[in-house]
């Protein structure tokens, strides 16, 4: 009896050298979380994970909803706190304010595969659109939350300031998971709620 072949991460050390060349953007992404915008709570991190479960609660598709918080994350490392509405309101037409915004993703995604850019870009615009329900009420709570800091044997815990908390953390292993779920023949939407849910415990 044959066994069926199951489908695993790439091969080394090829996977390794196409994971390596995403680490300055996942770095990037990391920001996120302690960067903050005039007239808004939390930190953009910690807005994605309100707006995702907001989403989702609303009975958002959840591959959508993965593909529109990615997009709006790699839009805000280049443009930081700019979506649609803000830029409609600052006097740009639907379709420049779209093309902004997938310039600004592009330029971010650079590193990323292809095909999951072009699945990404689209979302500027979606992102907007998304129905938001009421947030559970577990979103506050781990916003309020901070994370414990870095730790190392044999060294003191690293501290720092802002400190991010475990709306940050959990938004952006989200985001993380789906924009290395190419590499793996992961579902982004599946990886992005595990991401998404992994600190409900």
């Amino acid at each position: 009896m044959s066994i069926p072949a199951i489908a695993s991460a790439p091969a080394r050390p090829e996977a390794l050298a196409e994971l390596a060349a995403v680490l300055p953007l996942l770095r990037e992404l990391n920001d996120l979380k302690r960067v903050r915008v005039a007239g808004r709570d939390n930190s953009l991190a910690e807005q994605l994970f309100a707006q995702a479960w907001a989403a989702l609660v609303a009975g958002e598709d959840l591959t959508t909803v993965a593909l529109c918080e990615t997009a709006r994350a790699l839009t805000g490392v280049r443009l930081p706190g700019y979506d649609e509405p803000l830029l409609s309101s600052l006097g740009l037409a639907e379709n420049d304010a779209t093309q902004v915004l997938q310039q600004a993703l592009r330029d971010a995604a650079q590193p990323l595969v292809p095909s999951l850019v072009e699945q990404l870009a689209p979302m500027v615009r979606t992102a907007a659109q998304l129905e938001a329900g009421q947030q559970p009420a577990f979103v506050a709570l781990l916003a309020q939350q901070p994370r414990a800091g870095a730790t190392h044997p044999g060294r003191p815990r690293i501290m720092l300031w802002p400190p991010e908390s475990h709306a940050d953390h959990c938004a952006l292993v989200a985001v993380y998971a789906v924009l290395l779920s190419p590499y793996f023949g992961a579902d982004p939407g599946e990886a992005f709620l595990t991401g998404l849910a992994h600190h409900l415990h």
